[in-house]
């Protein structure tokens, strides 16, 4: 399996997933050989931790966002950290674009993180914050993703049930050598939100944290390969050139029975059409536009307000 969050790099597309990238990937599906299956996360139901598309996991997370914990954080941000960002942002915000302190919390420094990181590589015109400002929002995004929006494990298993059972299926034809099964890889190619829902599924916020698994770069890669050893089937988890070892398993790698074991106990009982109340995936809406093409040497304000409006 090959998991590819490509981040707008084979198109100019200001995102950190691949938006319309996906429309312009079809015709090169028809050129892969037939033992290579191609599929695109919004082939699947996999956006359970959307706030537009999924409203119980929005109410979840901003339910987390406000427990005392996290209200003491904001109040502690709103005195540091918000001034400084909303300051440097509205120096190059055009009119009516500008954001306020009302606007601040901490899902709002994840999006603006994620635009400026993704601005700064397509080298766009930035707001000035300052190295401790950049630092300090990368570490409270971490935070947001990992304590606040999929630390509920009803949520993080809702966002991989069908993916995980794709897996789960896939590998068992393959050690059965099920006739039907004619392709040897499959290529996912998604968002670095999928590989995030992935990792907390898998791995302990720590190991995460080792891994730069919790921010992946610009086309970050994950493999799960099934390998045959000695007669016995094991999977190697390969991330960015890493090795991943997962815990639960009695050797380094886990036994193919043991990592579809660990897969099926991640899987919701609740399917995400229901978990979400959307019936039809393939009418799902999306956060943001993207189909618009961006050419304006500013900030990508356009992306960011519809985010901050959302």
């Amino acid at each position: 399996f090959f998991f590819q969050a490509e981040d707008g790099i084979r198109d100019f597309c200001l995102s950190r997933g691949l938006g319309d990238v996906y429309k312009r990937q079809l015709p090169y599906r028809l050129n892969l050989p037939n033992i290579v299956s191609y599929a695109t996360f919004d082939d699947l139901f996999f956006h359970a931790t959307n706030r537009i598309i999924c409203p119980p996991a929005r109410d979840i997370a901003h339910k987390i966002a406000k427990n005392t914990k996290n209200s003491a954080i904001d109040r502690f941000l709103r005195s540091t950290l918000y001034p400084t960002i909303v300051e440097k942002f509205n120096e190059i915000a055009d009119p009516g674009l500008e954001i306020s302190m009302d606007d601040m919390k901490l899902s709002r420094v994840a999006d603006i993180y994620d635009v400026y990181v993704t601005n700064k590589f397509h080298q766009k015109v930035l707001p000035a914050f300052p190295d401790s400002v950049v630092d300090a929002m990368r570490n409270w995004t971490r935070y947001y993703n990992y304590e606040i929006k999929f630390s509920d494990e009803k949520v993080r298993k809702v966002a991989v049930t069908q993916i995980f059972e794709e897996l789960r299926s896939f590998l068992k034809k393959k050690v059965d050598n099920d006739p039907d099964l004619t392709y040897k890889m499959v290529i996912y190619s998604g968002h670095d939100t999928n590989l995030k829902t992935i990792f907390s599924n898998l791995m302990s916020i720590e190991k995460i944290y080792a891994l730069n698994g919790h921010l992946p770069p610009f086309a970050s890669t994950l493999f799960i390969e099934l390998w045959e050893v000695d007669g016995e089937y094991e999977v190697r988890l390969i991330f960015n050139d890493q090795e991943i070892f997962l815990s639960g398993c009695k050797k380094k790698r886990c036994s193919v029975d043991q990592f579809r074991d660990l897969l099926k106990s991640r899987i919701s009982d609740e399917s995400p059409s229901d978990f979400c109340g959307v019936t039809k995936k393939h009418h799902l809406p999306h956060d943001i536009d993207l189909s618009e093409s961006l050419t304006s040497s500013k900030l990508d304000r356009k992306r960011l307000s519809r985010r901050l409006s959302a």
